[in-house]
């Protein structure tokens, strides 16, 4: 991938991979967890030709440059499988499509990630650390939660495009 190809523009200010990579890199380290809020179409106009798996994989690239194989990443998946609205109440880890945005979907669906089984607030992990993030302790948010496992790790939460 062409870490300087133009993903989008923004008052004739063309962002690539690493503008992006640049503009975090103060504050994001390799071997960091961050946990990734992402809203994909907050950046400006997509430039013509980028395909939408092209924008997801450039959107990884960013986060797994900032971090490297040293670190993990995570990312909501919620599905609300069992919400008081679901009228039938059923969880895939594998095969129920995240609810929560376009680059959640593709995560969960990339090679490497694994998912956690809560069936409202799964969390889809890359990186070292993930059999342990997503093992599960029927605890949503509480002792021995995904959440819990974070901040031991001091994990950043960052909100990409919200």
């Amino acid at each position: 991938m062409d870490l300087n190809k133009p993903l989008y523009e923004h008052e004739g200010q063309l962002i690539s991979v690493e503008t992006f990579v640049q503009a975090m890199r103060p504050y994001v380290q390799k071997g960091d967890t961050l946990f990734l809020e992402i809203d994909t179409m907050r950046f400006g106009a997509i430039v013509p030709g980028i395909s939408k798996n092209e924008l997801m994989e450039a959107i990884f690239t960013v986060f797994y440059r900032l971090v490297g194989e040293e670190g993990n990443l995570v990312i909501p998946t919620f599905s609300y499988s069992w919400g008081e609205d679901a009228p039938r109440k059923y969880f895939d880890v594998l095969h129920t499509p995240s609810k929560v945005g376009i680059f959640s979907e593709y995560f969960r669906t990339r090679s490497g990630v694994r998912r956690s089984s809560d069936p409202m607030f799964s969390q889809g992990v890359w990186g070292k650390d993930q059999s342990w993030l997503v093992q599960d302790k029927n605890n949503t948010f509480g002792k021995g939660s995904i959440y819990e496992k974070a901040h031991q790790l001091k994990a950043k939460l960052i909100s990409f495009g919200l």
